[in-house]
């Protein structure tokens, strides 16, 4: 859950994943939502559909988070 720039609550769906390094992760109009196992739930604003879908399908969501969002989409902490 977090604010969006209206102070709108946002909810999004939360799917647990296989990683060592992501526990859940979201995707809803372009956000994808990443809560982290060391602490910290970040939305990536503009990630295309299929950035999304292909990490999902990726054998490592950590390596594929680092090496194809981290960096390259405007992110912001939501939560712990």
């Amino acid at each position: 859950m977090a604010l969006n720039q209206k102070k709108e609550i946002i909810v999004m769906e939360m799917k647990p994943v296989t990683s060592s390094q992501v526990e859940s992760v979201g995707f809803e109009n372009g956000t994808l939502a990443v809560k982290f196992k060391s602490g910290g739930t970040y939305h990536y604003a503009g990630v295309p559909q299929h950035q999304y879908d292909s990490m999902m399908k990726s054998p490592s969501i950590g390596s594929y988070l680092h090496k194809n969002i981290k960096g390259r989409f405007a992110h912001k902490k939501v939560g712990m």
